[in-house]
């Protein structure tokens, strides 16, 4: 029997006619249809999730970064399953997403154990689950997340640092309360934020343009640099999970530090906040809390309600309100 090879349905005809002894039947040749760009995206979204990203970790991805993963042909089948760190920096993913990608294919490859392939039978990659894939998430986010974290410099001794985070491309958020109930607005504070251009952190001189005791926020403008800005995300819902970058270890030297918990509660109360389902760490007034799933900034962490002992967060959507009347 000859060997079978792929034919175009044109094709067909013509040997199933050579086969019988009859002279082939002309058939109009017919093109190949190539899958449009939105079906190559919807390709890559399905291989995302066959390596255990979640629904809404790709639905964070943008267009952009999916028609790379497609040019590089990481929407084919066991392409993506056996890419490599330097594979997806070399299509242009941006080092958060790598380290997410990278996440899950290597706790793929470890969960089918030691001498199987890089696929578990069936050909199905298993994910992780529970709190370490929260983990493994979180560690493949904060290299993104963290150069949307700020810090003020007490002159203290010894010196300490303040959380603050960047909320927009010439503003810092960060706490109202004690030592900062005294801020005015025009009073100028140094801060430091990160510096794309060198990767690693700098100081500008920042303005208070906003100061809310009872929301807790207070609002700085610096007007040295464009910084960079996270996406803000207002939809926040109970049961979401979050990381958040603060100032809780002030021995250590690191940059930020990080602690994660869930929304506990969503209601505002009489002072606009809600609440996370753990005792916020001290220091980690003023950080930014970044969703799990997406690893955008969906609120700021402000104290510690002594009643509840539950971390006391500022929302995101009240954040944007008080950027867009300063903008107006």
């Amino acid at each position: 029997m000859a060997a079978l090879r792929h034919f175009l349905p044109a094709e067909v005809g013509v040997v199933l006619a050579a086969q019988r002894g009859s002279a082939p039947v002309q058939a109009a040749p017919l093109r190949a249809m190539d899958p449009t760009q939105e079906e190559q995206r919807q390709l890559m979204r399905v291989a995302l999730s066959s390596i255990g990203i979640s629904a809404a970790a790709i639905s964070s991805f943008d267009d952009s970064t999916l028609d790379k993963l497609v040019v590089a042909k990481f929407h084919l089948p066991e392409r993506l399953p056996s890419a490599s760190r330097e594979d997806l920096k070399e299509a242009g993913l941006a080092l958060g997403d790598v380290s997410l990608i990278m996440s899950k294919v290597q706790g793929a490859v470890a969960a089918a154990g030691p001498g199987q392939g890089s696929t578990a039978a069936g050909g199905a990659l298993p994910a992780a689950a529970g709190e370490s894939d929260v983990l493994a998430t979180i560690k493949a986010r904060v290299p993104c997340s963290a150069k949307y974290a700020a810090h003020l410099v007490v002159p203290a001794l010894p010196p300490y640092k303040e959380a603050a985070t960047v909320v927009g491309p010439h503003h810092v958020a960060t706490f109202a309360h004690k030592p900062h109930e005294k801020w005015t607005i025009g009073l100028k504070q140094q801060v430091s934020v990160h510096c794309p251009q060198e990767d690693r952190r700098t100081s500008v001189a920042a303005e208070v343009v906003y100061h809310n005791i009872d929301k807790d926020v207070a609002i700085l403008k610096q007007v040295e640099r464009e910084l960079a800005s996270p996406v803000l995300d207002s939809a926040v819902t109970a049961g979401d999970k979050y990381y958040v970058h603060g100032q809780s270890t002030q021995v250590q030297a690191d940059d930020t530090s990080i602690s994660h918990g869930m929304v506990a509660a969503t209601e505002l109360d009489a002072k606009s906040h809600i609440r996370g389902d753990i005792v916020a760490g001290a220091g980690d007034s003023g950080g930014g809390c970044f969703s799990v799933a997406t690893g955008k900034l969906i609120a700021m962490v402000v104290r510690t309600d002594p009643v509840g002992l539950k971390a006391v967060l500022l929302p995101i959507a009240v954040i944007s309100s008080i950027l867009a009347d300063l903008s107006a």
